[in-house]
Parts: C-alpha cells; sequence; structure tokens
C-alpha cells in the first residue's frame, strides 16, 4: 500500500470491482430462479460486506513491524562514509 503503489492498488480494486459486477448479476439472477426472491441474495451480499469490513478492520500493521521498517530506513540513512549525495555546482 502507499502512494509507490497506487497504480497497482487502483488496477486490482477496479479488476475486483468489474469481476464483482458480473458474478454478482450471475449471483442474483441464480438466487431468483432458486427462491423466487431476491432476499437470499441481499443476505449474501450483505453477510459479505460485513465480512470484508471485518477482515479490513483487521488487516492493521503490527506497531513492531512499523517500527523496525523505520529504524532499518533509519540506519541506512545514518551508515556509510559521512557522504550525503552529490554536491551541485562544486
Amino acid at each position: 500500500f502507499g502512494a509507490k503503489n497506487l497504480g497497482a492498488n487502483y488496477g486490482w480494486v477496479f479488476t475486483a470491482y468489474g469481476i464483482a459486477g458480473v458474478v454478482g448479476i450471475a449471483a442474483g439472477n441464480a438466487a431468483k430462479t432458486m427462491t423466487g426472491s431476491y432476499a437470499a441474495a441481499f443476505i449474501v451480499a450483505g453477510c459479505l460486506c460485513l465480512l470484508s469490513a471485518g477482515l479490513a478492520i483487521g488487516l492493521k500493521t503490527s506497531p513492531r513491524n512499523s517500527t523496525d521498517r523505520h529504524r532499518k530506513h533509519s540506519e541506512i540513512q545514518n551508515s556509510g562514509d559521512g557522504h550525503q549525495g552529490a554536491e551541485v555546482g562544486g
């Protein structure tokens, strides 16, 4: 996730959106045919929404991983021969 992966994330989200649009129509039609009502399709869709909300809440980065990444980034910046980068106009 993050700004560097924005393009890939955007593509995944809208690919899933398109697949869900096609599969959802077929599933709703099948539910209507089998039960005579769209109620079953709405109940299943509602349960899937609750499941996905629970998964989204559960996908938090652990504090330890976040600290490790920050520490590694700091170590990379602070290590080396003291050279901060190319000088301009020298």
